[in-house]
């Protein structure tokens, strides 16, 4: 980590896992399951 707040844990389907901290979570996995959902990954 890099800095303190609010982090995203993104887990790819292979299993790996790795934490960004952003401003906004919420928005942010907002965005990627809907990226997740047009690809056919979730």
């Amino acid at each position: 980590m890099v800095r303190s707040g609010e982090a995203l844990v993104v887990r790819r389907t292979g299993g790996r896992e790795f934490a960004v901290t952003v401003p906004d979570a919420r928005t942010a996995a907002a965005l990627l399951n809907t990226l997740a959902e047009r690809h056919g990954k979730v």
